[in-house]
């Protein structure tokens, strides 16, 4: 509970200096991210969902028609969704997104090599960031909220694209001004 309230109130933190803009949090699982919509001074903001294709549309249906502030909290929009321009101007990664590798193949992978579990992990996060990042005029802030990030980040760097780089701050930065 303390973890959560702790992430909770950094989340809300984020979102109260952003509330001329929409943003995306990546839950990572189900659970998380209806604690965080439950916590949050700001559930009224925020849009979540249960499992299921025809509700996660549904979600991001809502998410774009949404007016600023929105914030759409999922552990299902890492992967293959767009959210260009205004669609989301910040983008929370909560906890780094470590693949469940209890079946046999990702176990057996696992043995065979050792980086395969974190490069799943930083492929998921280089891609939940780009969800924001949609061309070379877009502009994303994008946090990553976990603080085993920085343990993670000094020993797997090296799997994350030439082009992906990381700034280490010890607070809550003031958003950048919009374009």
């Amino acid at each position: 509970d303390y973890d959560l309230n702790t992430l909770v109130g950094c989340v809300d933190e984020i979102i109260r200096g952003r509330l001329d803009r929409k943003g995306i949090v990546h839950g990572v699982s189900y659970d998380r991210s209806y604690k965080v919509q439950r916590a949050s001074a700001f559930q009224a903001q925020i849009l979540t969902h249960p499992p299921g294709g025809e509700e996660i549309a549904k979600a991001i249906g809502l998410f774009k028609q949404a007016q600023p502030p929105a914030v759409l909290v999922s552990p299902a929009v890492g992967f293959g969704y767009d959210f260009p321009g205004r669609d989301a101007e910040y983008v929370l990664t909560v906890k780094l997104p470590w693949p469940d590798t209890r079946d046999t193949v990702s176990a057996r992978r696992c043995k065979e090599d050792a980086e395969y579990a974190p490069n799943l992990a930083m492929q998921a996060v280089v891609q939940g960031i780009g969800r924001g990042v949609r061309g070379v005029d877009d502009r994303c802030e994008a946090l990553i909220l976990d603080a085993n990030w920085g343990w993670f980040w000094a020993k797997y760097r090296h799997l994350a694209p030439a082009w992906f780089d990381v700034r280490k701050v010890d607070r809550v930065p003031a958003p950048p001004p919009r374009l």
